[in-house]
C-alpha cells in the first residue's frame, strides 16, 4: 500500500509491505549535526636547545625560536620525559641521569589551538673514559708512507704497528716500530684496489690481519673485498726486509639490494669473530654492516646492523674515517676527520645493542688528516697516524673520567 503525505517541502516516503504498518517520513527522523571544521590558522612550535649532548649534570638552554602564533598571545610550556616541566618559551633544564630524553615544547595561542615539537637530549654516561695527554712515540720519515689509512698494534710482535696506504699505492703492509721506522714491507698478492682500514682477529687460532679493500668514492663497485692475512713475524729492532704474502682468504662481500657504498672503517669482534664495516657518506649518514663468522671465500651479502647519523647530536662531527674495537670487545670506537671520536660501551650485549646507546665523545690529537685509529694490545690507549709524510706516531691513553 502506498501512502502519500502532503507537505510544504518535498518529503521522501517510506513504504512497507504490510497494509496496516505505520509509515514514517524521513523528515521526522532526527539527523546528527556535523561540527564545523576548524581551519585555523594554527600556531607552530619549533623547539631547540644547546647543548643537546653532554655529561651529567647537563644544563640545556631550550628555546622556542621559530615558533609562531596567529594571535597576539603565545604561551610556551615544556615537558620532559624524566618527569619534569617548565613554563615559558625559553627555559633552562638540568638532566641528572644518563640516557636519551625527549623535551617537548607546547605552544598555545590562547584561542584554543596548540602545537607541539620535540627535540632529543643525549646525556652521556658519567663513567665514559676520557683521553689523557698524547705521547709522540716517533715519526714517519719515508716518502712511501704518505697516505696511511689504517693502523693495528700487533698482538704477535711487541712494539710493532701494522699500517697501509689507501688508493694510489700498491697493495702492501708496512710493519713500523713505535719510533716510525719501517721494519718490514709485505707485498700482498692481490689486485690493486683501495685499502681503507685494517683490523686484527684470529682465524683458527692464528693471529690475523683483516685488510679492507672497501673504499669506493665513485660508488662503482659491485662488491668489496676483505683480505685475511696470517700475521708475519717481525722484530722491532730488525733492519728493513721485504716479503711477498698471499692472503689465507679473500672475503667477497656485497651490500644488500646490490647498492654500492663507500667505506673507510672496519673491525673484527674478538668475542664472536664477526666482521663489521662502517660506511661513509657526505650526508653524515653511516651504515653499519656485518658478516658473521666463520669466514669463507664464497660471496656473501652483508647484513645491515644499524644506521648512525654523524650530521647531528650525539654524533655531530664529520665523516667517518676509521674504527677499532678493544681487545676484550667491550669498547667500540669510530673516528672522524676532525678531533672527535666516539666510543660505545658494549656491556654484556651485542655490537648492535652497543650502537643503540649514547656514545662517549673522546678528543683525539690534532692531525693533518686523521684516517686511522687502533687500540693498543692491552686496551689502555689508542694509536693514531695521519696521512701525509713526516707525521707523528701518536699514542693517547684512555683514562677514567674524574
Amino acid at each position: 500500500m502506498l501512502l502519500l503525505i502532503a507537505c510544504q517541502t518535498p518529503t521522501h516516503i517510506i513504504t512497507t509491505g504490510e497494509e496496516d504498518s505505520p509509515t514514517e517520513s524521513v523528515a521526522d527522523i532526527p539527523l546528527e549535526s556535523t561540527p564545523p571544521v576548524d581551519t585555523g590558522p594554527f600556531p607552530i612550535a619549533s623547539a631547540d636547545g644547546t647543548p643537546l649532548a653532554g655529561y651529567p649534570p647537563l644544563t640545556v638552554a631550550f628555546e622556542a625560536a621559530g615558533s609562531t602564533s596567529p594571535t597576539e598571545e603565545m604561551i610556551g610550556s615544556w615537558s620532559f620525559d624524566d618527569g619534569g616541566t617548565k613554563e615559558g618559551l625559553d627555559v633552562l633544564y638540568v638532566f641528572g641521569d644518563e640516557g636519551i630524553w625527549d623535551a617537548t615544547l607546547t605552544i598555545d595561542d590562547g584561542a584554543g589551538h596548540t602545537a607541539d615539537d620535540t627535540v632529543q637530549v643525549y646525556v652521556r654516561s658519567p663513567d665514559c673514559p676520557r683521553t689523557g695527554d698524547t705521547e709522540i712515540l716517533g715519526q714517519t720519515n719515508d716518502e712511501e708512507l704518505n697516505e696511511i689509512s689504517g693502523v693495528v698494534d700487533s698482538p704477535l710482535n711487541d712494539g710493532i704497528l701494522w699500517v697501509h696506504n689507501d688508493a694510489g699505492d700498491d697493495p702492501r703492509l708496512f710493519a713500523l716500530s713505535y719510533d716510525g721506522a719501517i721494519r718490514s714491507v709485505v707485498d700482498l698478492s692481490i689486485a690493486r684496489g683501495d685499502l681503507e682500514d685494517i683490523g686484527r682477529g684470529e682465524v683458527d687460532g692464528v693471529p690475523s690481519l683483516f685488510v679492507g679493500d672497501i673504499g669506493d668514492n665513485g660508488r662503482d663497485n659491485t662488491a668489496i673485498w676483505v683480505h685475511v692475512v696470517a700475521e708475519p713475524t717481525v722484530d722491532a729492532t730488525q733492519e728493513r726486509t721485504e716479503t711477498e704474502l698471499t692472503p689465507t682468504a679473500t672475503l667477497t662481500l656485497t651490500y644488500p639490494e646490490g647498492v654500492a657504498e663507500d667505506a673507510e672503517s672496519l673491525f673484527v669482534d674478538p668475542v664472536t669473530g664477526d666482521l663489521f664495516i662502517v660506511t661513509k657518506d657526505s650526508s653524515g649518514i653511516s651504515n653499519v654492516y656485518t658478516k658473521a663468522a666463520p669466514h669463507s671465500t664464497s660471496e656473501t651479502e652483508l647484513e645491515l646492523v644499524t644506521t648512525l647519523d654523524f650530521s647531528s647530536e650525539p654524533l655531530s662531527g664529520s665523516l667517518t674515517t676509521a674504527a677499532t674495537i678493544s681487545p676484550d670487545g667491550s669498547q667500540i670506537i669510530v673516528r672522524t676527520y676532525r678531533q672527535q671520536a666516539y666510543l660505545w660501551e658494549r656491556g654484556e650485549g651485542s655490537v648492535g645493542s652497543a650502537f643503540a646507546g649514547v656514545p662517549c665523545e673522546i678528543n683525539m690529537p690534532t692531525e693533518p688528516q686523521s684516517e686511522s685509529i687502533g687500540f693498543s694490545v692491552d686496551g689502555t690507549s689508542l694509536f693514531t697516524v695521519s696521512e701525509r709524510t713526516e707525521v707523528p706516531i701518536n699514542r693517547t691513553p684512555l683514562e677514567a673520567r674524574d
